[in-house]
């Protein structure tokens, strides 16, 4: 099970998603395996064939997570919640915008129990996507 994500872009910009707030790791798609393209020659009077060359596929890493914001410490006022939530979910959106910014290609840092990995020279393919419907969380 991965433990948290690290993704750095070129200019230095960088997240973490772990399974603690604000920035919760939901999944990671795309990390396990890869698929390859074999270039095979079959000659005459030879038995199979002949690999030429062996390349990786590209492959697309998706990170699913969601912002939650912990409001236990703030005084019951309705409004100043409010404000204080939205505030919050914007400055971490634009954290999130900032690290994952199609401009720049970054690394991204797996880390689970026992184990670390990682894959460099990525491109984002897609920024930040958010479900503007927060009455599931807070």
């Amino acid at each position: 099970m991965v433990e948290r994500v690290v993704y750095t872009n070129a200019i230095g910009k960088s997240v973490e998603l772990n399974h603690s707030a604000p920035l919760i790791l939901f999944n990671l798609e795309g990390i396990e395996g890869f698929e390859t393209d074999v270039k095979t020659n079959k000659s005459a009077f030879n038995d199979g064939v002949m690999v030429s060359a062996v390349s990786v596929e590209e492959r697309i890493i998706t990170i699913n997570g969601y912002i939650y914001i912990d409001l236990s410490d703030l005084p019951p006022d309705p409004e100043l919640r409010d404000t204080y939530l939205e505030t919050e979910r914007e400055r971490l959106k634009r954290e999130l915008y900032s690290a994952f910014n199609p401009k720049h290609r970054g690394e991204l840092k797996i880390y689970k129990k026992t184990s670390s990995y990682s894959a460099s020279n990525l491109v984002v393919n897609q920024a930040p996507i958010f479900d503007m419907d927060y009455t599931d969380t807070n």
